[in-house]
């Protein structure tokens, strides 16, 4: 499968997602762990 071999490779990073109260968010990542992010102007 795809992601079997795209986990063997060292430059990969799997990223699992989770829809939680209808938001995608990433598995593991509290509120605070993301990168600050603004609404443009």
């Amino acid at each position: 499968m795809l992601i079997d071999a795209l986990n063997d490779h060292s430059e990969c990073q799997q990223i699992v997602l989770e829809k939680v109260l209808g938001q995608t968010r990433i598995a593991g990542q509290g509120p605070l762990d993301g990168p600050a992010w603004n609404w443009p102007d």
